[in-house]
């Protein structure tokens, strides 16, 4: 789900971590860059619009943002500029931990299950979202949009015009369109 310019979601900040929502002075609202609903549309995912390494884990019923997850792989913050479900009816189904994320060069696959065990026994440290899979590309496809489709394939746009289709399950190419403006 995109989220147009001007909406802003106001959920209650961390008790345990003490921070809020970037430009959040009294007040905790923000507008994220992108949303998904998860778990039955009882959970919702928020990209950071700030830092793009950051994830907020907010629960709809409660109103309230319940973790606050980063972006890593081998102990690197991956900035993300899009995110996606696995697959089309991933927001309706429960227990889905994983997400599809991309940014300019890399397409790569995310899980919020962390592997030190309950996220509320973590203390203050923020749960790292677990890198499972992905392609980096060296340079050029200026990656800037995907959605996922019902066969099970994710659809990339990018800077240049082209649309690739690649596996969800291998995230490798299986298609190139040409367009004939960027996206």
């Amino acid at each position: 789900m995109f989220c147009p310019a001007g909406i802003e979601f106001s959920f209650t900040p961390l008790k345990s971590s003490g921070r809020t929502p970037p430009r959040t002075p009294g007040t905790p609202t923000f507008t994220p860059s992108k949303v998904l609903l998860a778990n039955g549309e009882t959970k919702m995912n928020m990209l950071s619009p700030g830092d793009s390494t950051r994830l907020f884990h907010a629960d709809v019923e409660y109103q309230k943002i319940v973790s606050e997850w980063s972006f890593q792989k081998d102990h690197v913050d991956i900035p993300q500029a899009d995110i996606a479900h696995d697959n089309k009816s991933a927001q309706l189904e429960d227990n889905v931990n994983t997400m599809l994320g991309l940014d300019a060069n890399r397409l790569c696959r995310w899980d919020m299950r962390d592997p030190r065990g309950v996220v509320q026994e973590a203390g203050d440290v923020s749960p790292i979202m677990q890198w499972t899979g992905g392609k980096d590309f060296a340079r050029g496809t200026n990656f800037t949009c995907m959605a996922t489709s019902g066969a099970g394939n994710v659809v990339v746009g990018g800077k240049d015009g082209k649309i690739r289709l690649y596996s969800s399950k291998t995230l490798t190419q299986v298609r190139f369109f040409c367009t004939a403006g960027g996206l």
